[in-house]
């Protein structure tokens, strides 16, 4: 399907910059790492391949490898940089990749000893004499061979008269398997700036939902850090380029009086987070509302809502619900007082009495003091 404005975005891999591009260009900027800045540092173009590199292998009639240069105007460089002069940045789990190689490793050394443990077996031993030799009597016939079977459950050998077993008992080494295990998911979480129980879904260790909640607030903490960034490094210019875009190919033409560089500024909602204690939080913020601390607006733009749409809904609903001869606790009426402002009230004026009263006992002891005095 065709768009009105013509707009497109191509999503590439990091491997279509060649990480091994690292010379002067022909006009004198600094490429580094397939980024090429100019003599203030500023990335003035990316240099990138036409196709995967892994991707030209399986092209008909092969495929060009050379890198072009795309000024950067047209290129977003999403990443986080993770010291001063970044150029790439690097893959979310690179510094976690030896910890997460070992670990695999380790699980299947534990499987395989796993397997080896529950072949179970054992060894049966011949009745010797004193002097060291077998009992002729526990000698097999030539008709008669004594046969190491398997166990199966329920099975009944017999043995030759004399005859011991003797079962294999092998040595249990894997006891601080789930210990060593969380110790490194915690280091791989940490490298993500997770949590070891969202990374595993495994929450039996935090212990209460306090605690669960805690762990969630640092996981949101880091998620909100990523949102903003996409919103700076992504949502925002496309945005722009979008409505430049419309505007000059005619697509859309703002109402006449108005800046269009008004449109270009534009609030985001992220997706909401769900409630861990809906009644402790929304009592929160309903406190932090009424103190001023916050505004409607961004607990609703918390919730992934916008407050506009609310009000409007809240309006049309309201008149509806009047039109049926309908009264619901939600709105206030004319000349209607809440319980939880007459309750208010209540407290306020027991509160004021306590304070008058304590005042005047204060200044007849005052008075008293005086006329002892004279």
């Amino acid at each position: 399907m065709d768009s009105p404005v013509p707009f497109q975005i191509q999503l590439l891999e990091a491997e279509h910059v060649p990480a091994t591009k690292t010379e002067r260009a022909p006009n004198g900027n600094a490429i580094v790492g397939g980024v090429e800045r100019d003599f203030r540092d500023h990335p003035v173009a990316y240099w990138m391949y036409r196709t995967h590199p892994l991707d030209r292998l399986g092209t008909i009639g092969g495929a060009d490898i050379t890198p072009v240069r795309v000024p950067a105007e047209d290129v977003l460089h999403i990443m986080r940089p993770r010291r001063p002069g970044d150029q790439r940045g690097e893959p979310w789990l690179a510094r976690a990749i030896m910890r997460l190689h070992d670990l695999d490793e380790y699980d299947d050394a534990e499987l395989m000893r796993k397997k080896t443990a529950a072949l179970f077996g054992g060894f049966y031993r011949k009745p010797i004499d004193d002097d060291g030799g077998a009992v002729p009597s526990a000698e097999p016939t030539e008709d008669e061979d004594v046969v190491l079977q398997p166990m199966e459950p329920g099975t009944f050998v017999e043995l030759p008269p004399g005859y011991e077993v003797q079962f294999s008992k092998p040595e249990d080494v894997g006891g601080n398997f789930e210990i060593f295990r969380r110790a490194n998911l915690s280091f791989v979480a940490a490298s993500l700036n997770q949590t070891v129980e969202m990374l595993t879904c495994d929450w039996a260790k935090l212990g209460s939902d306090r605690v669960h909640r805690v762990a969630l607030m640092e996981f949101y903490r880091h998620v909100e850090q990523w949102q903003k960034l996409l919103q700076r490094q992504f949502c925002k210019p496309v945005w722009k380029r979008f409505v430049a875009v419309a505007i000059a190919s005619g697509a859309w033409v703002p109402p006449e009086g108005a800046d269009p560089r008004d449109y270009f500024a534009c609030e985001w909602t992220m997706p909401p987070r769900r409630h861990v204690h809906p009644v402790q939080e929304v009592a929160a913020w309903e406190k932090a509302i009424n103190l001023g601390i916050t505004t409607r607006k961004r607990v609703a733009a918390e919730l992934g809502d916008d407050i506009a749409l609310i009000d409007l809904e809240n309006a049309k609903h309201k008149a509806a619900a009047e039109a049926l001869g309908l009264r619901y606790t939600a709105y206030r009426y004319e000349g209607e007082q809440p319980k939880e402002s007459a309750a208010a009230d209540v407290l306020r004026e027991m509160i004021e009495a306590a304070v008058l009263e304590a005042v005047e006992k204060l200044a007849e002891a005052k008075e008293d003091e005086l006329g002892e005095a004279d």
